[in-house]
């Protein structure tokens, strides 16, 4: 800490110096900042703290503003809005191909069960394990309910 100056107080300082940059100025003092120790305590005022206070000079190479560049913001929305349709319209042509092949997969799944209940010859019983674990490692990469 420098000077007795502690995070609070310097948290204050900027809630300040925004406040006083964001208000209109009234009057040639609106702008103006007091620093005042009092007790070994740093503060700062926009009124005069003691009789004899001087204006606290801050380093406005040290306070940051940000100002929004709105026509570049625009542009960029208007011309991103049609590729946001055109990857909707994927998406959903892709949600609706998945959905389909999900619904393929469970179908051949439960002929496999049925099968598998109805009896079969090892050879048999071997190609529907196979194509079963098939099915299985399919629907876990398309991700189906």
């Amino acid at each position: 800490m420098r000077e007795g100056i502690s995070r609070l107080h310097c948290s204050q300082l900027l809630a300040l110096l925004m406040f006083a940059n964001a208000a209109p100025a009234e009057t040639p003092n609106a702008r103006t900042i007091y620093r005042c120790i009092a007790d070994n305590v740093t503060t700062f005022s926009d009124k005069p703290c003691q009789t004899g206070a001087q204006p606290y000079k801050f380093d406005e190479a040290r306070v940051s503003r940000y100002t929004p560049l709105e026509s570049s913001a625009q542009s960029k929305e208007s011309s991103s809005h049609g590729t946001n349709k055109k990857r909707q319209k994927a998406a959903l042509a892709a949600a609706e191909s998945s959905v389909k092949e999900c619904k393929k997969i469970h179908d051949a799944l439960r002929v496999i069960a049925g099968n598998m209940r109805s009896g079969y010859t090892v050879a048999q019983g071997e190609r529907l394990k196979q194509r079963k674990a098939q099915l299985d490692a399919r629907r876990r990469d398309i991700r189906c309910r």
